[in-house]
């Protein structure tokens, strides 16, 4: 007769897959209100789209809540169009000081960083007034804002070639290469 050692022992539960699994009492389909609902929604004449929508993540559902939301105060703050610009390029904008007043202050600047996140959109320029350079975060669906223009592209190098990168923070420390419009 063959030996075999502990572990061996409990390989028969592995061998047989059977001995492995918990046995539970098979579910009745009339408990599972998934189940009951199905059966209810297939006796009447149901649109399938409608249906399976029901049963969506409830997080996929308010997304397309959220989004639909934005799409309508995005459409109602733009006042302007918004030009195609990116990282590199110098802009020209024009913002209210305040909505009560008229008065307009034009920024022009180099877009350090541009954040794609529907009405929070921002732009961050680099401005220099008086010789002295500041960062400057302008949101682009501000009321505030009422005009805006690229006055040149890829201005870094002199419209001869993009900037290959998406944001241009390292371009803060190295002030003295750097010029603004």
């Amino acid at each position: 007769m063959m030996l075999r050692s502990a572990c061996a022992l409990s390989s028969p539960r592995r061998w047989l897959g059977v001995w492995s699994k918990k046995l539970r009492p098979a579910r009745r389909p009339e408990a599972n209100p998934r189940t009951q609902a199905f059966l209810k929604k297939l006796s009447e004449d149901y649109d399938w789209k409608t249906y399976r929508q029901d049963f969506r993540n409830t997080r996929t559902k308010g997304k397309e809540v959220v989004r639909a939301v934005e799409a309508e105060d995005r459409a109602k703050r733009t006042i302007y169009d918004i030009p195609d610009f990116c990282a590199g390029d110098a802009i020209e904008m024009s913002v209210k000081y305040e909505l009560s007043e008229e008065k307009r202050q034009r920024v022009k600047g180099l877009v350090i960083a541009r954040t794609r996140r529907g009405i929070e959109s921002s732009v961050l320029l680099y401005c220099v007034v008086a010789n002295t350079p500041h960062l400057r975060r302008i949101p682009l669906y501000s009321p505030l804002v009422q005009n805006m223009s690229i006055i040149r592209k890829a201005f870094l190098h002199k419209g001869k070639k993009r900037v290959r990168r998406a944001k241009l923070y390292y371009l803060i420390d190295q002030k003295k290469n750097i010029r603004a419009p």
